[in-house]
């Protein structure tokens, strides 16, 4: 190994990985590709204020608040914000150990009420959370509020093939859904929100594509590939090793094929709208 090389993972063992093999093989992917997803609406949309509404930093994700990174090393201002105490906290702490420790983490009083004067940010957005409020609809006019351009919406894609047997594992275990309402997964309904409230669709499309399933169906083989790859202590990849890694994961997703082929292996659909008057 050359010294240079040998420098760049000490300097990387010192930072937070954005790509923690603890959190499974799904959950990096998806943010690999969606990174890709956001570093293209900065090209094309010149964003300079971010806001995560909630910043996506539940228990499954070791390393909280990661999604918005991307923003912030292109030179946005991001801001997060979350419900919990917690993972306010949390959040908090691995953005000052990323050495970003001025990037605000905020806990709103109210989810449907936040801190922000109208028309605060160019980009809004969040990631399967949606379906997790208790009035979806209420939530998404309050993103158009505090959005002066644009708002991203990344929701569940009902369609994957690992869905139907999450829905039957989440009967026969009597417990409730992960990820939320189903009927708020539907693309379909969250556009005509965004519709009433003058918003208009500017892009749309799927992403997160691996060659496997979705919604945890694999988490048997998650549970094997964390045991291998962190508890047993031999992943040292940093997360540009990483990112070369996964960049050969994706030949579904960037397939020159028509979508419908393409839907079955795809965990999320997202949906951008532009404000009335942009």
């Amino acid at each position: 190994m050359s010294a240079t090389a040998t420098i760049t993972r000490k300097k990387e063992a010192q930072k937070p990985r954005l790509y923690d093999f603890a959190e499974g093989w799904g959950s990096i992917y998806g943010r690999y590709v969606r990174n890709d997803l956001s570093r293209r609406m900065i090209l094309r949309y010149g964003l300079q204020t971010v806001l995560e509404a909630p910043c996506n930093a539940e228990s499954y994700f070791s390393s909280p608040g990661t999604q918005s990174v991307v923003f912030a090393e292109a030179g946005c201002a991001v801001t997060l914000v979350h419900h919990d105490e917690e993972i306010v906290k949390k959040t908090r702490d691995f953005w000052a150990a990323l050495g970003m420790g001025d990037v605000p983490v905020l806990k709103p009083k109210s989810m449907y009420d936040l801190p922000f004067k109208d028309n605060s940010f160019d980009l809004v957005w969040n990631f399967d959370s949606i379906p997790l409020f208790s009035d979806p609809a209420r939530f998404i006019a309050e993103m158009e509020r505090v959005s002066g351009y644009l708002v991203m919406i990344i929701l569940p894609n009902t369609l994957n093939i690992g869905f139907p047997i999450h829905r039957v594992l989440t009967k026969v275990q009597g417990t409730e859904s992960a990820w939320g309402d189903k009927e708020w997964m539907d693309s379909g309904r969250v556009k005509k929100v965004m519709h009433d409230l003058g918003m208009k669709i500017v892009a749309e499309g799927l992403v997160d594509m691996p060659p496997w399933p979705g919604f945890d169906v694999l988490s048997a083989l998650g549970k094997t590939l964390r045991h291998n790859t962190v508890e047993a202590g031999e992943d040292t990849r940093t997360d540009a090793e990483v990112e070369q890694m996964l960049s050969k994961l994706t030949f579904i997703e960037y397939a020159k094929v028509p979508e419908v082929l393409k839907t079955p292996f795809s965990h999320q659909r997202y949906l951008i709208a532009r404000k009335r008057g942009r």
